[in-house]
């Protein structure tokens, strides 16, 4: 949190961009080899992550950090190396990062079926809400209004009643084209 709040207050908004902007090709591996000596856990990152993007720090870059700190830390495979062999900590590091990894894009793609899922599920409840509204109508109002808008329309026989009625009022038609404007 120190470390954020420092970065906030004396760091300019330069120096970050330069360092893990856009135009940096070595960004990311840069943010992951600086959170490797870190430790923290996810939460208490946030406050130094959010610092960074609000200075320019592309997400991608940070969420990289963010991982190098809480999955990936040097003070962790100190801790381990106590436990375990030098290989065991390579087989972990070189097994836990992919893995974790592939569980983010899961997340990521789960997070949008959920939004699609709600999505579909206001599209049902204003389906349902104009399906009461033409529900509430008398059926003697739907059949006449069927009947001024059909559902398609019959063009030799919209000709017909047209000239049906205009010859009522003297009137003759020629040339009728039918056709899309």
């Amino acid at each position: 949190m120190s470390v954020g709040a420092f970065i906030h207050g004396y760091v300019p908004t330069e120096i970050i961009t330069s360092i893990a902007g856009a135009d940096n090709l070595f960004a990311v591996p840069l943010a992951t080899l600086l959170g490797v000596p870190m430790y923290s856990n996810a939460a208490g990152v946030m406050p130094l992550i959010e610092v960074l993007t609000s200075k320019g720090m592309l997400l991608g870059t940070a969420l990289s950090f963010m991982m190098a700190i809480t999955a990936l830390s040097l003070p962790e495979a100190m801790i381990l190396k106590r436990v375990m062999s030098l290989k065991l900590i390579g087989i972990f590091f070189g097994f836990v990062d992919p893995q974790y990894q592939d569980i983010k894009k899961l997340q990521a793609k789960e997070k949008q079926f959920d939004g699609a899922l709600t999505r579909s599920k206001d599209l049902r409840t204003i389906r349902d809400e104009k399906l009461k509204v033409y529900e509430s109508f008398p059926p003697e109002d739907l059949e006449r209004l069927q009947k001024l808008i059909p559902d398609h329309i019959d063009n030799i026989r919209l000709v017909m009643d047209l000239d049906t009625t205009a010859s009522r009022y003297g009137m003759r038609l020629t040339n009728v084209n039918v056709g899309k404007p």
